[in-house]
């Protein structure tokens, strides 16, 4: 499977994983909350926290287990420098995915066609296929 491929279907995995284990417990808070005097608030403020707390976590994703995402992991692949030098800096993959999120509904035009994004291109940075250990 191509490297693009593999890229945007981490994406996903990242994209919709996130939105399952923050929103599952938003939900069941709602749930708990329904039927009080503090509905439409309780929602409302409910909203905007997962809404914020998706946004943190999507934004470091790359850095919140080891330094790829979990999508990243599961497909194999890897982040390191053009040079490829691993990328070890959890502050540059940060502003990675803020350079990135910026021109985001162009997310998949540059994957597909580049294999590379704002953010890759501004630090330097390349999405690779993990090599295959030999056992």
């Amino acid at each position: 499977m191509k490297v693009k491929i593999k890229r945007l279907i981490a994406f996903f995995i990242d994209l919709f994983g996130l939105a399952v284990i923050i929103f599952y417990p938003i939900t069941f808070l709602y749930l708990m909350i329904h039927n009080s005097f503090f509905q439409n608030i309780g929602v409302k403020i409910l909203s905007l926290i997962g809404i914020i707390i998706y946004a943190i976590c999507f934004i470091k994703k790359d850095s919140l287990i080891g330094y790829e995402s979990i999508g990243k992991k599961i497909m194999g692949l890897k982040i390191c420098f053009k040079d490829n030098s691993k990328v070890m800096d959890k502050k540059i993959l940060i502003n990675r995915n803020i350079e990135t999120a910026m021109d985001f509904p162009l997310y998949i035009l540059h994957v597909l066609v580049n294999n590379s994004t704002s953010g890759d291109e501004k630090y330097n940075i390349k999405v690779i296929e993990k090599k295959a250990s030999i056992l």
